[in-house]
């Protein structure tokens, strides 16, 4: 899992927890959708 240094220190900030489910759900949902890679 990739995980932003600003996303972990301010998790409860709107930003930051709008950018870290980004990162979260493209990691995940990325290798599901291209499995080739």
């Amino acid at each position: 899992m990739r995980y932003l240094p600003s996303d972990v220190k301010f998790p409860d900030k709107p930003v930051g927890s709008f950018a870290h489910r980004a990162v979260y759900l493209s990691t995940i949902a990325f290798p599901l959708a291209h499995p080739g890679r």
